[in-house]
């Protein structure tokens, strides 16, 4: 939290986090939103999802 501010960050355990669906979400309660965004994955993230997958474990 920052000048009244708060930023989220959300990150899905499986699949695909739509920003339309968070949208939705929040606004079913009444949270005022003033912007919201989808980051594009990270390395990290690719590397991870590479490497725990079940083709990686067999290979």
């Amino acid at each position: 939290q920052a000048n009244g501010h708060v930023r989220v960050r959300l990150v899905p355990k499986t699949g695909a986090l739509k920003p339309q669906d968070v949208a939705q979400l929040l606004r079913q309660h009444a949270v005022d939103v003033e912007e919201i965004y989808a980051e594009r994955g990270n390395l990290d993230e690719v590397f991870r999802q590479i490497t725990t997958s079940d083709e990686a474990a067999h290979a």
